[in-house]
């Protein structure tokens, strides 16, 4: 993958590269291109995470397993963001996490936080335990509490208990 000082050294080749005519290109222009190629770059891997990409399907199909309790309950944004960036070792965005998500859960034929648990700003937010996370990467519940966004994987008609918050 290119990066930005590739674009760079592309265009000061360019630039200091004459023409047909013998004549050298603007560096400038030549630098603003490069730019904007790079730029193009960024937007296409940041949209290709927007869709679900292998490494977050299959982090989701583990983390969302039926059996791992994560299914039909809120829980903690952060904590499944963390995971994802943990396992995949990939530069995640908040933005992007939750684009794959909503996507991974329509074609799951699941519903991504349900309109009757959000809020006026079309958040789930929760005053719940905090958490720290271990050495081993598992999480360990505080006594302290704070506001926390919360998210909501819907695979049944009828909402659970919202108040079940246990990890």
């Amino acid at each position: 993958m290119k990066t930005a000082e590739n674009y760079l050294d592309e265009a000061l080749t360019k630039a200091a590269t004459p023409d047909e005519n013998g004549n050298c290109p603007n560096l400038r222009e030549c630098f603003l291109e490069a730019m904007e190629a790079y730029a193009g770059r960024a937007r296409s891997v940041d949209s290709d995470r927007s869709c679900n990409t292998p490494e977050f399907t299959g982090w989701a199909d583990v983390f969302f397993d039926a059996n791992n309790g994560n299914l039909d309950r809120c829980i903690v944004k952060e904590v499944a963001f963390d995971d994802l960036r943990t396992k995949t070792r990939a530069p995640w965005r908040m933005q992007y996490f939750t684009k794959a998500m909503k996507a991974w859960c329509s074609e799951k034929g699941f519903t991504y936080n349900p309109g009757a648990l959000l809020n006026a700003q079309g958040r789930i937010i929760k005053r719940v335990n905090d958490l720290l996370r271990t050495k081993d990467g598992s999480w360990m519940m505080l006594d302290t509490k704070s506001i926390q966004e919360m998210m909501y994987v819907q695979t049944k008609a009828e909402l659970n208990d919202l108040d079940d918050l246990s990890f």
